[in-house]
């Protein structure tokens, strides 16, 4: 289901500009069953659902609709939020609005009009600048697909979106129609509003359209039609008034000509609006910035002879069918008015040029938005989800492990027949006779051609791992989907290609439920664990589900796919160093719900050692081995003693009971509350044991929607400072609990801090006793 919002058209009840937009397309897409309307309703803080009406512009100008109440349970994975009106004005936090929708997974569509308030913040009200950067932010960061009104506007978000979050969303420009009313008025009516604009008629008159703000730059347009008409002209502005402008309008309506030769309509009807397009002498826009220009547009479809400004999109938009004056040389705005008024040839010519003007009509704007949507939701087939699975790709330069992962792959994993390495120039020959040796078919690459240009030394393991399979993946010799591996991963029970590959459902293995909690081997972190974090954080930002993947065990990649996630979201340099694994899985099973299934890791020995981090996860079987160099790290050699197994696992289960227990009772884990009126603990005390092996977290439940800082100290009992840390976020975290090192009694203060200055403080007693 598409749910259309249509909140601020909605609650306005205004028709022209993005309301005009709003209303059209609404009307359209109302003929296809799988758009639905909705408006958000401030009583009830609820969207409600649009039905029982005859016309979507009867249910908003009049109210003749039913509206219910739309409940986040009754939205499913797969459904669409589509924004197509003034969305930074209709009251919703986009950010909550969007992170929890994507969380059921709702995708977010989004038409976008301009970015005013970011590029120029005068030309828009103070409180729209302050709802329009936090909408656009949210808009560029949640949204799956972005529709834009003209190329000048998209390649402006797309630049935007680069610059803020390093990444360009998927989007398309479509085209804006004509005027809705283009039929002959009937002769009644058109007399009628003949005699409302006598005055007006009683002379040639240029015509501007456009509500009067900042933005439209109307003193250049009055400035310059004053200095070149000889009262043979009248001048006529039809728009609302706008903000920051009473200025201009004070010396407007004051001039001794207004009313006579210039004249201002503030309330005008499409038929109105329509007959002063058929009978202006031209239609002129001044305006400093359009993302598109209805009205140029409008006047064009009329055959208005029009002069526009090289603002924003207008170019763009009126082609060769118009006037175009630069904006920093205004002598091209008077020499156009002077011909427009005074000379028959210009005139005529430049009107036969708006005659000749072709238009888009409305049908086909909404059928180019409702195919595009369509493709894309249907876009499943071109990704091969079903082909055969024959290959394992590595990246490797240890032979000795390498020779052992992929024996247990001839053993065990009898489907594959094709293995591809990437290795380092000088091991080529052991790896492709190890590979031959085995009876695999054999393609070996160097890391050096793939690292050209790039030092070592800019580089982490976590930077450099992600980059290697960014650049692998595109080779010619992978197919449609094929077994990612490393080196230390070694197949131990018998797996056929089903357990990687329903038909066209990829199983994707995780071992660890988000990332936002991840702790790792916190406070002697490694970069593996700040790419953890840094992967939470990216995931996050962008609204996609945050599993850990980096399951230490083979998985299932679409070649297609994975080279179009990586492309997109780790362009970015700022986006290196991240979970390669979890970037790809979380977000492909998001777009390919369908298509990909989420199952618990089955990968003995991961972690190395079951006290590493307690493990949300615990495995149900074992059938893969995570293989290491050294004893501190973990298990060196192959395990098939199901005994040694189930002690492993007995120690997982037990690090991880000390979340949730302390020996022979249940504790409940400690929560810090974070509310509009509360900064508190969930208990006065709490329990631990001593020692840094007996990390435990701290649950921080954000109920607002603002960042926090964090400022938390451990005393002792003689009120001597032993640990102190800081942390800054807006969601709800986990943070770590580190034990003293001591038995004892100990006070923990934490200080709740805005911009550096303390907002609210609340404590808890840490009762630590010996290991």
């Amino acid at each position: 289901m598409i749910y259309v919002n249509i909140t601020s058209t909605f609650q306005s009840k205004r028709r022209t500009g993005i309301q005009r937009v709003v209303v059209t397309l609404s009307e359209l897409f109302s003929s296809n069953e799988k758009y639905k309307f909705i408006t958000f309703d401030n009583k009830t803080s609820n969207f409600k659902l649009i039905s029982g009406y005859d016309t979507i512009s009867q249910a908003i100008y009049d109210d003749k609709c039913e509206l219910s109440t739309l409940k986040f349970n009754e939205l499913k994975k797969g459904d669409i939020l589509f924004d197509i009106d003034a969305a930074w004005s209709d009251g919703v936090n986009r950010r909550v609005l969007y992170e929890n929708l994507k969380k059921i997974g709702v995708r977010i569509y989004n038409l976008h009009y301009d970015s005013v308030p970011i590029v120029n913040s005068a030309w828009s009200h103070a409180n729209t600048v302050i709802n329009y950067t936090e909408a656009f932010y949210a808009k560029i960061a949640y949204s799956d697909y972005i529709f834009s009104i003209s190329n000048f506007v998209k390649k402006e978000i797309d630049d935007f979106s680069q610059e803020f979050i390093g990444v360009c969303k998927d989007g398309a420009v479509i085209d804006l129609g004509p005027l809705p009313v283009r039929e002959e008025i009937d002769t009644k009516k058109l007399s009628n509003i003949g005699k409302k604009f006598e005055d007006v008629l009683k002379k040639e008159f240029l015509l501007a359209v456009g509500t009067l703000e900042p933005r439209k730059n109307y003193e250049l347009l009055l400035s310059s039609f004053l200095k070149i008409d000889n009262g043979k002209t009248n001048l006529v502005i039809v728009g609302r008034k706008g903000w920051s402008i009473d200025a201009f309008i004070e010396k407007l309506t004051s001039h001794p000509r207004y009313n006579k030769e210039i004249f201002w309509l503030d309330d005008t009807s499409d038929e109105e609006l329509a007959f002063l397009y058929k009978k202006c002498r031209a239609y002129v826009t001044t305006s400093l910035y359009e993302g598109y220009g209805l009205p140029a547009m409008e006047a064009l479809s009329f055959g208005a002879a029009t002069i526009v400004s090289n603002g924003g999109a207008l170019p763009e938009v009126v082609g060769q069918s118009a006037c175009v004056f630069d904006l920093n040389n205004t002598v091209e705005l008077d020499s156009a008015l002077e011909n427009v008024i005074h000379s028959d040839e210009f005139y005529s010519e430049l009107k036969s040029k708006a005659e000749d003007f072709k238009y888009t009509s409305w049908d086909t704007v909404a059928n180019s938005i409702t195919s595009k949507i369509d493709e894309i939701e249907n876009n499943v087939t071109s990704y091969s989800f079903d082909e055969k699975i024959t290959q394992a790709v590595y990246i490797s330069i240890d032979i000795n492990k390498f020779r052992l992962s992929i024996k247990s792959l001839k053993d065990n994993m009898r489907f594959i027949d094709e293995i591809i390495v990437l290795t380092k120039k000088e091991y080529v020959h052991e790896f492709e006779s190890a590979i031959i040796n085995l009876g695999f078919l054999s393609h070996v690459l160097c890391d050096e051609d793939v690292l050209a240009g790039i030092s070592n030394d800019m580089l982490d393991h976590q930077e450099r791992n992600t980059f290697l399979r960014k650049s692998l993946y595109t080779n010619s010799v992978i197919k449609a989907n094929f077994i990612a591996a490393d080196d230390d991963y070694i197949v131990i029970n018998s797996i056929d290609e089903g357990y990687f590959k329903n038909n066209d459902v990829h199983n994707c293995y995780y071992y660890y439920h988000s990332l936002e909690s991840w702790m790792g081997s916190y406070p002697n972190r490694t970069s593996y664990d700040y790419g953890l974090l840094k992967t939470a954080q990216l995931l996050k930002s962008y609204g996609f589900y945050t599993k850990a993947y980096s399951s230490h065990m083979p998985q299932i990649i679409n070649k297609k796919l994975v080279n179009e996630i990586y492309g997109k979201y780790l362009k970015d340099k700022r986006n290196q160093g991240v979970d390669e694994w979890s970037i790809y899985f979380n977000i492909a099973s998001f777009y390919f719900p369908n298509n990909f299934s989420s199952k618990e890791y089955r990968c003995f020995s991961w972690p190395g050692n079951p006290s590493d981090w307690p493990c949300d996860v615990i495995p149900a079987e074992f059938d893969f081995q995570n293989y290491y160099d050294v004893p501190e790290n973990g298990i060196t050699e192959i395990v098939k003693d199901s005994d040694r197994m189930i002690a492993y696992k007995n120690g997982l289960e037990k690090v991880k009971a000390t979340e949730i227990k302390n020996t022979d009772r249940m504790v409940t884990p400690l929560v810090l509350l974070i509310d509009a009126d509360t900064f508190s603990f969930s208990m006065p005390s709490f329990e631990l044991t001593a020692g840094p092996v007996h990390l435990r977290r701290i649950i921080v439940l954000n109920n607002t929607s603002e960042h926090f800082e964090i400022d938390m100290t451990v005393f002792n009992s003689n009120l001597a400072e032993i640990r102190r840390e800081y942390y800054k976020s807006r969601d709800s975290i986990w943070l770590p609990l580190f034990p003293p090192e001591e038995s004892g009694t100990y006070s923990m203060e934490c200080k709740l801090l805005q911009s550096g200055k303390v907002i609210s403080t609340t404590s808890v007693v840490l009762n630590v006793t010996s290991n």
